[in-house]
């Protein structure tokens, strides 16, 4: 059996997550969950929330609510956690969410961000590097655009929580028909894979599911 970690900036375990990432890992593989927010009271979270020039992350609570942060504020927590897990056993962690964090989060095995591996993999998947994407929150879109040109694609971004359930992302789907973006990137964990479906169908074009694509590289590497 190969333990692997997974820490969420938000709380774990991640209910919603997990479960459609285990079947892609198969039996093989045991995750342990972590997250930044996990032991905290409502007024300690209170104290991330994002201030003004702060990068802005979203994540999800035990209780299914949602969460805004500033990344700056979290790192500290989500180090914490990565050394827990690594004193648990395990021989990789994978960060539960599309932020761009920077290099002074390390871990003595493998740390996998799935927003490195969406920027290494969505280029190669376009002719024309126009790509359409899907962010959590309206304060986001500009910060999302700018991170996907510096990665050599042309962004269009709307913005639908994931955790406000599947509506929002319909309706964001819907402004993105007929556009000439070649792919969908869904660019938060949260996003599961009914939202995807959905998006595939009203656009019609092929769609990028972070938590699948992450479970499909952790495979490679332990299995």
């Amino acid at each position: 059996m190969v333990k692997i970690g997974t820490v969420t900036i938000g709380q774990s375990p991640r209910t919603d997550v997990v479960p459609e990432m285990e079947p892609i890992l198969g039996k093989g593989v045991q995750i342990v969950q972590a997250g930044a927010l996990d032991g905290l009271t409502k007024e300690e979270m209170r104290a991330l929330a994002p201030e003004e020039g702060g990068t802005l992350l979203v994540s999800r609570l035990r209780d299914g609510s949602w969460v805004r942060l500033e990344e700056e504020k979290i790192l500290p927590l989500m180090q914490k956690q990565i050394r827990r897990l690594e004193e648990e056993g395990v021989s990789l962690t994978a960060i539960l969410c599309t932020g761009s964090f920077p290099d002074t989060l390390t871990a003595n095995g493998v740390l996998l961000f799935p927003q490195n591996i969406m920027y290494g993999v969505v280029p190669q998947l376009t002719v024309s590097g126009q790509i359409a994407v899907i962010a959590p929150e309206e304060g986001q879109l500009e910060q999302v655009a700018q991170k996907w040109e510096a990665c050599g694609c042309r962004a269009q971004v709307v913005s639908a929580n994931p955790y406000a359930g599947i509506e929002p992302v319909i309706e964001a789907a819907k402004r993105l028909a007929g556009t000439s973006a070649e792919i969908v990137v869904l660019d938060c964990i949260g996003y599961h894979q009914a939202m995807k479906e959905a998006v595939r169908q009203i656009t019609g074009k092929p769609v990028v599911l972070p938590r699948t694509l992450l479970a499909r590289i952790i495979s490679e590497m332990v299995l």
